[in-house]
Protein backbone atom coordinates (compact mmCIF):
# COMPACT_ATOMS: atom_id res chain seq x y z
CA UNK A 1 0.00 0.00 0.00
CA UNK A 2 1.35 3.34 -0.96
CA UNK A 3 2.04 6.27 2.24
CA UNK A 4 -0.63 8.42 0.28
CA UNK A 5 -3.42 6.35 -0.26
CA UNK A 6 -5.51 6.35 2.92
CA UNK A 7 -4.51 10.77 2.07
CA UNK A 8 -6.14 11.05 -1.30
CA UNK A 9 -9.17 12.28 -2.06
CA UNK A 10 -10.32 12.35 -6.26
CA UNK A 11 -12.97 14.52 -7.48
CA UNK A 12 -14.88 13.13 -10.68
CA UNK A 13 -16.73 15.90 -11.33
CA UNK A 14 -13.90 18.38 -12.69
CA UNK A 15 -10.89 15.45 -12.56
CA UNK A 16 -8.79 16.88 -9.46
CA UNK A 17 -6.70 14.81 -6.93
CA UNK A 18 -5.95 16.51 -3.28
CA UNK A 19 -3.42 14.79 -1.18
CA UNK A 20 -4.17 15.79 2.56
CA UNK A 21 -1.65 15.84 5.14
CA UNK A 22 1.23 16.90 2.80
CA UNK A 23 4.76 15.21 4.21
CA UNK A 24 8.33 15.92 2.85
CA UNK A 25 8.57 12.65 0.97
CA UNK A 26 5.30 13.17 -0.90
CA UNK A 27 7.64 15.26 -3.48
CA UNK A 28 8.10 14.37 -6.96
CA UNK A 29 6.15 13.88 -9.84
CA UNK A 30 2.70 12.29 -9.78
CA UNK A 31 0.81 11.24 -13.10
CA UNK A 32 -3.11 11.47 -13.13
CA UNK A 33 -4.70 9.90 -15.84
CA UNK A 34 -8.52 10.60 -16.85
CA UNK A 35 -9.76 7.73 -19.17
CA UNK A 36 -13.53 7.81 -20.22
CA UNK A 37 -15.10 6.19 -23.44
CA UNK A 38 -13.15 7.89 -26.44
CA UNK A 39 -11.10 9.95 -24.43
CA UNK A 40 -8.21 9.25 -22.56
CA UNK A 41 -5.29 12.21 -21.21
CA UNK A 42 -2.49 12.17 -18.66
CA UNK A 43 -1.08 15.08 -16.70
CA UNK A 44 2.08 15.55 -15.01
CA UNK A 45 2.07 17.33 -11.82
CA UNK A 46 5.40 18.32 -10.04
CA UNK A 47 5.01 18.41 -5.98
CA UNK A 48 8.03 20.18 -5.28
CA UNK A 49 10.79 19.85 -1.78
CA UNK A 50 9.18 22.94 0.59
CA UNK A 51 11.67 21.90 3.15
CA UNK A 52 13.62 25.29 2.99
Amino acid sequence: MESYESRTTIFPENASLLLDNLELNDTGTYTVKVETAGFSQAKEINLPDRKS
